[in-house]
């Protein structure tokens, strides 16, 4: 087993969550899931954010709540040149 899998599959179960707390569209869902099947954590973190800030019928706090819990564990900063904006606003919330 790789030394980070346990964590990994930490982050995917809290992206997984975010996700099935939002009302994606079908091709939105299947992009999340793939990333997710992929381990494109940071790829999945961005369109689940996208997502929530377009969502009007998410559960704000949980969602949020899933998707910090992800960002932290990936340890992803703010000042990430590739996925900091998202960190940005996840960290808003």
């Amino acid at each position: 087993m790789h030394p980070l899998q346990e964590s990994w599959d930490r982050t995917t179960a809290h992206l997984g969550a975010a996700r099935d707390l939002l009302h994606l569209d079908a091709a939105t869902h299947r992009n999340v899931s793939e990333y997710l099947d992929h381990n494109e954590l940071g790829l999945a973190v961005d369109v689940l954010v996208d997502a929530c800030k377009q969502a009007e019928s998410a559960e704000p706090c949980a969602v949020w709540s899933s998707l910090r819990a992800a960002v932290d564990e990936m340890q992803i900063r703010p000042e990430d040149p590739v996925h900091g904006v998202s960190v940005r606003e996840v960290m808003r919330h």
